[in-house]
């Protein structure tokens, strides 16, 4: 995601240019919305979008959406604070990364059996 944010100064290495045209439509995201936590740096705010891209990505796969339409699949984006040793689950009706830390696990997994329809 650095190299994608700066990827003026890799224009002589072709082989890293052309990986990073994979990422061009996360960094278009990244330049036309508001953050999701404008508190972060532009790195982490840039992979934090990256991860809901590919939630995109993956979803749009028929029999992964065959699967989420019948409840039988459920997708889940995490985000990883390397340099804090962090966990954080992306919660959709808040539109935002959420520490991973022992209650919250608890919750998390009370959420999905309620979207499950499941008994808690």
């Amino acid at each position: 995601m650095q190299a994608l944010l700066n990827k003026g100064e890799y224009s002589n290495l072709p082989n890293l240019r052309d990986w990073l045209l994979h990422g061009e439509s996360t960094l278009k995201r990244f330049k036309e919305q508001t953050a999701l936590d404008a508190s972060l740096s532009p790195v982490n705010q840039l992979t934090q979008l990256n991860v809901l891209e590919q939630l995109e990505h993956v979803a749009s796969y028929p029999m992964v959406r065959s699967g989420m339409e019948t409840g039988a699949l459920q997708l889940h984006g995490w985000w990883f604070d390397i340099a804090h040793a962090d966990v954080y689950a992306y919660e959709p009706e808040d539109r935002r990364f959420i520490l991973v830390e022992e209650g919250e696990a608890e919750r998390i997994l009370q959420r999905i059996e309620l979207r499950r329809g499941a008994p808690t």
